[in-house]
């Protein structure tokens, strides 16, 4: 793995935590607790990217085909908050 050390500065209770991950053998060494924790980061809008792609932009050019048949905001509402609780349960 091609790799670069950085200096990072953390709170103290961010610290705190790798420290307890690293000493509950969860993980080898500071360094994969935050590369893991890097991973998870990037990752966790993939479910919303997909969603935007899938859904929202057939909606959209629908939409722009015929501008009368909107959806009205409660609904759109709706659904925001459904996929925001499930992509909160994938994590």
């Amino acid at each position: 793995m091609n790799s670069r050390r950085l200096n990072i500065e953390l709170s103290r209770e961010m610290a705190e935590i790798v420290a307890a991950l690293v000493e509950s053998g969860s993980y080898a060494d500071t360094s994969e607790v935050i590369q893991e924790a890097l991973e998870l980061f990037t990752r966790q809008d993939e479910p919303l990217e997909e969603w935007q792609e899938r859904e929202l932009a057939a909606s959209y050019d629908e939409w722009k085909a015929n501008p009368t048949g909107g959806i009205p905001i409660e609904e759109v509402s709706a659904r925001l908050e459904e996929e925001r609780a499930l992509r909160r349960a994938k994590m």
